[in-house]
């Protein structure tokens, strides 16, 4: 696994708008981007909407009685499934989100195009 290394004032100074962006991401890490926008930006998302919708197949749009009946085992286990599979392959997302951004920005860094 490769860190990357810290802003320098010449990612700063780049003349593409898309290179710019891209300094102010990296500069604040690649943790923080995969979390923000691999874990949080999709997984979570991606979790709770699987799993409203399996208290809808199950119970309906009564939410109430949603909230009041116990949850059938399949849908307990769905949940679970969806809690942590969704977040892990939203963090292989934003890894693969943030190596494709690396590679563009030294492709766009490097005159000769070489990554």
């Amino acid at each position: 696994m490769t860190e990357h290394r810290p802003a320098s004032a010449t990612d700063a100074d780049a003349t593409d708008p898309q290179q710019r962006r891209w300094a102010e991401v990296r500069a604040a890490g690649r943790a923080s981007f995969i979390w923000r926008y691999g874990v949080l930006g999709w997984g979570l998302p991606a979790a709770l909407l699987v799993i409203a919708y399996g208290v809808i197949q199950e119970h309906g749009l009564r939410w109430r009685a949603a909230l009041a009946e116990p949850y059938s085992f399949k849908l307990r286990a769905g949940i679970a499934v969806a809690v942590v599979l969704f977040p892990a392959v939203g963090h292989l997302l934003g890894r693969r989100l943030w190596d494709a951004g690396e590679a563009r920005y030294r492709a766009g860094r490097d005159p000769h195009g070489a990554p």
